[in-house]
């Protein structure tokens, strides 16, 4: 059931005292008390030694979002407190007609995609093996390889969304998605005559005058968020929350025939990224079809880890390293942004056929090839850089159930 007045006045004293104070009464609305939980457990995650500046940027999108949400939450009150009962479904059938009362008032829904989607990145024209005049002579020749040949490629994975709203597109929604398994390989052969750029290469044995090099690259990508759904003005506004975490690796192994010996180069990164986003949602029923429209952004905390290591004789014992591991973190802001459309197909009065396009851009964040150090320095030398970005687009294909 829902209720109606006759005619549009000004809020209530009360509704005005919740809108002026976002910070008072938390407990009075279960989203005010959810958002201030948000809150507390991020501050709590980052120590604060390493990733001040990401904690008070945590703490200002969380706040926004609060602030956000809580508006979206107040009612909207008649002024004459004339309340008039009628039921949900007559009076969407007067407004909307009976086909589309019957598709909006269902309460709950459920997708289950498979996402696909191809990467860029802005490294990719870094040399990373490079051929060798001839094998006593350091003076470098041409790119074998660039970071382009181990970019990866098309990735697939699984994507769930939940939502629970009203027949007005009012409530909430959850969502997750991951690319699994994603992996890269690359091999630049010769005679003795292949090697790793710079000093990195001369200071070593087997990655200088090699018959093969090869570099395999391998990366995932986790995304959860929630999201709170508000309709105005036939548009959806969403305010949320969002963890994202990217993680590549970067192995390079040598091969020489002469010696049977090889050595290893092995860089391995991760970004953990927390915070808020705000986006708005559009679309329209044709018919059985439906088309859909999603854009969302926000500002994000990055807390960044990388460690990398070069050994030129793995088998003895122990091995001789040029390069120890050296673990690395870091934290900075960061930026996630993304647009979808979306076009479904009503097969039943409860299942839809679902299809779309996805862009992802992700920036601030920390990629194995932007770590790569080809000088011949110690450990304590090298750092971690998140000034990367990277650029995902692909589409889904999948179900969606009402009930």
């Amino acid at each position: 059931m829902m209720f109606l007045m006759d005619g549009w006045g000004e809020l209530s004293s009360d509704s005005q005292a919740i809108r002026s104070d976002v910070t008072l009464a938390l407990d009075d609305f279960p989203c005010r008390a959810f958002a201030w939980n948000v809150i507390a457990r991020l501050w709590r995650i980052i120590p604060t030694e390493r990733v001040m500046i990401m904690r008070r940027l945590l703490w200002a999108a969380a706040v926004c979002w609060s602030i956000a949400v809580s508006a979206f939450n107040v009612p909207a009150v008649r002024a004459n407190e004339n309340w008039v009962e009628q039921d949900e479904t007559e009076a969407l059938t007067q407004d909307l007609g009976p086909e589309s009362a019957n598709r909006f008032s269902r309460s709950r829904y459920l997708r289950a995609e498979t996402v696909m989607l191809g990467f860029w990145q802005a490294a990719a024209d870094q040399s990373i093996v490079i051929r060798t005049l001839d094998e006593n002579d350091d003076y470098p020749g041409p790119t074998l390889l660039t970071a382009h040949d181990v970019t990866l490629g098309l990735q697939a994975g699984p994507q769930i969304t939940f939502g629970v709203v009203d027949e007005f597109g009012d409530g909430w929604e959850t969502r997750y998605f991951s690319l699994l398994g994603g992996r890269k390989q690359a091999v630049a052969t010769g005679v003795n005559n292949v090697a790793l750029p710079g000093d990195l290469g001369l200071a070593s044995i087997d990655f200088f005058g090699v018959e093969q090099i090869g570099v395999d690259a391998t990366g995932d990508l986790h995304s959860i968020e929630l999201n709170r759904c508000r309709d105005w003005g036939g548009f959806t506004f969403l305010a949320g929350v969002r963890y994202l975490r990217l993680y590549d690796r970067m192995t390079f192994t040598s091969d020489d025939t002469e010696t049977d010996t090889f050595a290893v180069y092995d860089l391995k990164t991760a970004n953990n990224l927390f915070g808020a986003q705000l986006g708005v949602r559009h679309g329209a029923d044709v018919g059985r079809f439906r088309w859909q429209v999603d854009a969302k952004a926000g500002l994000y905390g990055n807390a960044a880890t990388h460690s990398q290591v070069v050994v030129d004789f793995p088998n003895p014992d122990p091995p001789f390293f040029l390069r120890e591991w050296c673990p690395r973190s870091r934290g900075g802001a960061a930026f996630i942004g993304e647009l979808e459309f979306g076009l479904s197909y009503a097969i039943t009065d409860n299942w839809s056929a679902r299809a779309g396009y996805r862009m992802l851009w992700v920036e601030g964040v920390g990629l194995s090839a932007n770590q790569l150090n080809f000088n011949d320095v110690a450990s304590s030398e090298i750092g971690l850089s998140i000034a990367g970005g990277i650029l995902m687009h692909g589409a889904s294909v999948g179900l969606e159930l009402h009930w």
